[in-house]
């Protein structure tokens, strides 16, 4: 339960986007409305070729969330806090 509210030790302007998958969801849904189009793809490299294209799309629009030395700072805090991870898996 602990992993649930992990976004909220992020630095208050970043929480917006680590709270959800929401981006990743879309650009799933892109990869698949386009192959819909397509129909069917000639080879491996051509069906690669989309799903790079889209995350190309899906990572530039991430670059425009830019941290400033203060949450930089925060997020090292953070990693030096952190536990270590243990063997024991957790189970619901």
């Amino acid at each position: 339960m602990p992993a649930l509210g992990a976004h909220l030790g992020y630095p208050l302007r970043l929480r917006k986007r680590l709270r959800s998958t929401n981006l990743l969801e879309r650009s799933l849904g892109e990869v698949k409305r386009r192959t819909k189009v397509i129909g069917r793809f000639p080879g491996e490299t051509s069906c690669l070729s989309l799903g790079w294209a889209v995350m190309d799309l899906v990572i530039a629009a991430g670059r425009g969330l830019a941290l400033i030395d203060f949450e930089r700072q925060q997020l090292a805090q953070m990693r030096a806090a952190k536990p270590a991870q243990s063997d024991v898996e957790m189970t619901a």
